[in-house]
């Protein structure tokens, strides 16, 4: 932006903050909006992905993200905050199954959710409730459980503490 300014010189006059605040703000909404309709639009023809993706933030709190992927892009449609919830499989499917009303149950193919024993009951719940979805695990969540158990064996500790000491010496 600096650089862009610079460009300018200095008979540049700026728009004024209100101008800003109303006009470009309310174009930039109306832009906002055309993007989901058009990623929307490509279900029809393309069906899409449910993906749920669990985390814990800096403060703690369990957090739910819910997208939407197809071959178009990747849409973010909501956060949940389970801080306060156990997250229950039927908690989780619930959630899920909103947000599976919501794109519309001719529009999905699968859902895509990590592998920990809750998701894997949702995913079974939803091929019983939706025999036309598939449930399909998270496979670097899958890889990334195989290397902590891996990383477990006393051997296998060994050389990663001497790859550490060799790192801390270089």
């Amino acid at each position: 932006m600096i650089d862009a300014i610079a460009i300018a010189g200095p008979g540049f006059k700026s728009h004024s903050l209100e101008r800003i605040r109303t006009n470009f703000l309310l174009k930039g909404v109306e832009d906002a909006m055309l993007v989901p309709s058009e990623f929307c639009s490509s279900w029809v023809e393309t069906r899409c992905t449910i993906i749920s993706d669990g985390w814990i933030d800096q403060r703690k709190r369990t957090l739910i993200n819910l997208l939407v992927s197809c071959l178009v892009s990747i849409m973010f449609l909501k956060l949940v905050d389970a801080s306060d919830k156990v997250k229950t499989a039927q908690l989780i499917c619930e959630m899920m199954e909103e947000v599976f009303q919501e794109v519309g149950e001719e529009h999905v193919v699968q859902i895509f959710t990590d592998n920990a024993a809750n998701y894997i009951a949702i995913g079974r719940l939803f091929e019983i409730r939706h025999p036309t979805i598939f449930w399909t695990y998270c496979v670097a969540h899958c890889i990334d459980l195989m290397l902590e158990d891996i990383g477990k064996l006393h051997w296998i500790d060994e050389v990663v503490e001497k790859e550490k000491s060799i790192t801390k010496y270089l």
